[in-house]
């Protein structure tokens, strides 16, 4: 159970003086936690995994995707957002009631914020999952349901992964979760407005009519940019200078004051999030562009692989491509979609996972695994 800050309006409720938001309730959060084998032998450290949209923390399951996390000893665990919790994992039926509740009362529901608030929440419910006891060595080797008197989990070091949506609630979170040792972002982007018409406009027309009949193309345009302002407040973009350029750490009753090192990651050609949204994060970030730079963005500074300490001590962070018509594991299974090669390429998985390990290490190193 996790803390409900909106009203029956779905807006945040927030105290008159300090503007902090309220507690209103509690509401039931499904997660989902995999434990890798090596947590028979003792604690292994937790990556808290958010997952796309439409879509669930059952993601976790997937040997394809977070196979090789698992086979190195990470266990994975994950929640699922608000949005996909509330209204399901229908994504027409998400853009319905996001604009319904927008022609009602004028303003965007907080869904984006609330899951803000819950992934904060949840990180700390994780840390308080050191005493876990669940399972035990059979007497064939494998694993059984039981405790052994030895935890599975070791909270005291935490990582992240988010793809897609997953990569968007991180901009938001990131820079409150000073607990984090290093993230990873993949194929995230934000700007919701922008994303709505770049996935497909046609379709996005069609569920704005069931609304508003007479709306004109062109009036719809213009409104999307309002749109865009009204979500501004939750949208990732609004929070990435407080995570390295404007940092806000150290919080009340902590003194940490080291960000996460992060790995931000594009796939060339995405068709279902702008690559213009993923490289203006790593713009508002102020992080540079990783070698190789397949499509070198001008705003941002190069700079070659590995990269290892360029935001402070034992502080990495860095945005890399991976361009489906080049990326050699992604041209071997003929994934042509930047959005999923930059997810499931070979290359993306050694380099996040060498990301990781050496971050454990204590100088978190981002590499080159497509010409290296």
């Amino acid at each position: 159970m996790l803390p409900n800050f909106r009203g029956a309006d779905f807006l945040f409720v927030r105290d008159d003086v300090t503007g902090a938001p309220v507690a209103q309730s509690l509401a039931a959060v499904p997660f989902v936690l995999s434990l890798p084998l090596q947590a028979l032998d003792g604690p292994v450290i937790p990556i808290l995994y958010q997952h796309g949209n439409p879509g669930s923390p059952l993601e976790i399951e997937s040997e394809f995707a977070n196979g090789h996390l698992d086979d190195a000893g990470f266990a994975l665990v994950g929640m699922q957002d608000t949005l996909n919790r509330e209204i399901g994992q229908d994504e027409i039926l998400q853009i319905q009631a996001i604009f319904f509740f927008l022609a009602q009362i004028s303003v965007l529901p907080d869904y984006w914020n609330q899951t803000g608030a819950d992934m904060i929440h949840f990180l700390r419910a994780i840390q308080g999952m050191g005493g876990l006891d669940l399972l035990r060595r059979g007497s064939d080797g494998g694993p059984e349901i039981g405790p052994d008197g030895v935890p599975e989990l070791d909270p005291s070091i935490l990582l992240y992964k988010g793809i897609s949506e997953g990569g968007n609630h991180a901009q938001r979170f990131l820079p409150f979760a000073p607990e984090l040792l290093a993230a990873a972002p993949t194929v995230g982007g934000g700007r919701l407005g922008e994303t709505l018409i770049h996935q497909s406009a046609d379709d996005l027309l069609a569920q704005l009519r069931v609304f508003l009949p007479s709306l004109r193309p062109v009036e719809t345009w213009i409104g999307l940019s309002l749109f865009q302002a009204g979500y501004d407040r939750q949208d990732g973009h609004s929070y990435l200078r407080h995570l390295y350029t404007e940092p806000l750490l150290p919080f009340a009753g902590s003194s940490d004051t080291t960000p996460p090192s992060t790995l931000w990651t594009e796939g060339i050609g995405d068709s279902l999030v702008p690559n213009n949204a993923s490289r203006a994060a790593a713009l508002e970030l102020g992080v540079p562009q990783v070698s190789p730079a397949l499509v070198p963005v001008p705003t941002l500074e190069q700079v070659s692989a590995p990269l290892s300490e360029n935001v402070g001590v034992g502080v990495t962070a860095g945005y890399v491509q991976y361009d489906p018509a080049t990326t050699p594991s992604c041209l071997s299974i003929g994934q042509t979609e930047g959005h999923f090669c930059a997810q499931i390429a070979t290359e993306a998985f050694d380099q996040r996972l060498h990301f990781y390990q050496t971050a454990l290490e204590g100088a978190p190193e981002i590499i080159d695994t497509l010409t290296e």
